[in-house]
């Protein structure tokens, strides 16, 4: 019989309650295929199992935040000082330049500011990364 060469090894944990099953499935990567595999899991399963979770944590992250790059990357042009319509004033005194530093305060407090900085908190969420509320712009 030929061996098999499987670079990914599932892992099922099955928990029993009365009248009802649950199981939580987690996938390994790069496991290669060697004889006695199942056995060699068995006899070390607390270390597999917390391997599992711990790769299973860092994909869901890495998806969570590549989500966020994108949407913060969307709103990128919200934020650019070319697109405030801000004239630099032609004099140096404060006076002068109080109307530019007002709108670029104004501007950063925004919902578009609200929104991108909540994007950038989502990682602090209690959730992170399984159970994440993505922030709506208002319009």
């Amino acid at each position: 019989m030929k061996e098999k060469n499987i670079f990914a090894q599932e892992i099922i944990f099955v928990k029993m309650f009365v009248n009802m099953m649950v199981y939580q499935k987690y996938v390994m990567e790069n496991v290669p295929y060697r004889k006695n595999l199942e056995n060699i899991i068995q006899e070390n399963l607390s270390d597999w199992l917390n391997s599992a979770k711990e790769q299973d944590r860092e994909r869901a992250e890495k998806e969570v935040r590549e989500k966020r790059n994108e949407l913060l990357s969307k709103s990128d042009k919200e934020m650019c000082i070319d697109r405030l319509g801000l004239e630099k004033p032609s004099g140096n005194t404060f006076k002068e330049w109080l109307p530019f530093l007002t709108k670029i305060a104004d501007k950063m407090s925004s919902p578009e500011a609200e929104y991108r900085q909540q994007l950038r908190d989502i990682t602090k969420q209690d959730g992170f990364p399984y159970d994440v509320v993505y922030p709506k712009l208002e319009e």
